[in-house]
């Protein structure tokens, strides 16, 4: 009788730490009103000369995609991998990657990202952020919450940031019928992670 009962705490609090761990690393982050002002008003002022030398993508999963590399001597890079920013997401400690450059993309007319997790490239997994720069269009992100599976969405703000743990949550962005939507797309590992992508 008492092995049985101990059988059963075990096994409920074995089943706690795995729905701990499930919510932990499946969760989605996203804060408003991230940067300052003067901040944000220079990342879009940057971004803007990046505009003549976007690349199309021909993703099927990511129609309507330009993309351009942000050299890691930018100020941008330089902002995104200082302690101050990496601090306040949560990320002390981290780096980014040097494997996944940091990207300026304007998603258009049809642009849209089906649903998926994103893929592992480290071990330890990475953690994928994308800081919305500036959004006139009428695209939603969409989440699969961790455990229940129900679907929530947000409108992607100007100035804000949200981030998801690689193999983490599934999620999509629907597709834009109006306006344009500019993101920064960066990634963060701890130092030492191994770059393995499949």
């Amino acid at each position: 009788d008492f092995k049985m009962k101990l059988f059963v705490v075990i096994l409920i609090l074995t089943l706690l730490l795995f729905l701990v761990f499930e919510y932990k690393n499946k969760k989605i982050y996203y804060s408003t009103n991230f940067f300052e002002k003067f901040v944000h008003e220079k990342i879009k002022k940057d971004c803007l000369e990046f505009n003549s030398q976007l690349v199309d993508e021909d993703i099927p999963d990511n129609v309507k995609r330009k993309r351009f590399y942000i050299d890691p001597t930018h100020d941008i890079h330089k902002l995104l991998n200082s302690d101050e920013v990496k601090n306040k997401l949560g990320f002390s400690g981290y780096e980014l990657s040097v494997d996944v450059p940091v990207e300026y993309r304007v998603y258009g007319m049809g642009g849209h990202m089906n649903w998926h997790s994103d893929t592992q490239l480290y071990d330890p997994e990475q953690y994928e952020l994308i800081y919305t720069i500036d959004n006139t269009s009428d695209t939603t992100f969409n989440w699969k919450q961790p455990i229940t599976g129900k679907i929530q969405s947000l409108e992607p703000k100007p100035n804000s940031i949200l981030y998801v743990r690689a193999n983490g949550a599934p999620h999509m962005v629907s597709e834009i019928t109006d306006g344009f939507r500019y993101i920064l797309k960066f990634v963060y590992v701890k130092p030492g992670s191994i770059y393995s992508p499949l």
